[in-house]
């Protein structure tokens, strides 16, 4: 027995069923965890090997959400409900992850505060072991620490001329050696 809505059984019980396989098919996809196929909703529906009734109803189903927040759409040859695209960045969630430091973040942040500004190599030489990059990028990254400028070392030449002003050729000096101070 295939419920058609052809309109000879009467109208308004040809509509309240219509409403009805409408309800139980947005139920369906609401529930599905998965896009559901036009097969599997027919099943569902009561409707085997009636697929223009249950085109129908989806087509009916999918203009009804066409400007809503949620749209049903055709997925991986299934149907299913997905968030409307022009509201997909307003719903993006961003959230803060508290995550502890490392022993050796630690103390390489007591080494900063107490001795600052101070290299990388002082900060190494004190700890007794070297500095694995990942350190004082964590630190940096959390806003712990932050570069405070470049240590001018015996034997570096200038750049420059002697004609330019003393606040440019001090500028220019370049090191290898980068001071790092607490924020």
């Amino acid at each position: 027995m295939s419920p058609e809505y052809d309109g000879e059984q009467g109208g308004a019980r040809d509509g309240e069923r219509r409403g009805q396989d409408l309800r139980l098919l947005e139920a369906l996809l609401f529930a599905a965890a998965e896009p559901l196929d036009e097969a599997a909703l027919a099943a569902r529906l009561g409707l085997e090997g009636d697929s223009l009734l249950v085109a129908s109803l989806l087509a009916e189903l999918a203009e009804t959400y066409r400007n809503r927040g949620i749209n049903l759409v055709r997925v991986a040859g299934g149907w299913t409900f997905r968030t409307a695209r022009d509201l997909a960045p307003r719903l993006m969630l961003e959230r803060i992850v508290a995550r502890k430091l490392s022993r050796a973040a630690v103390e390489t942040l007591a080494i900063v505060a107490y001795h600052q500004p101070v290299t990388r190599g002082e900060i190494e030489e004190i700890r007794g072991v070297a500095l694995s990059r990942g350190i004082l990028d964590t630190l940096m990254e959390g806003g712990w620490v932050r570069p405070k400028g470049h240590r001018a070392s015996p034997g570096r030449p200038r750049r420059g001329s002697r004609r330019r002003s003393s606040s440019f050729i001090s500028a220019s000096i370049r090191s290898a050696t980068c001071l790092v101070s607490a924020s």
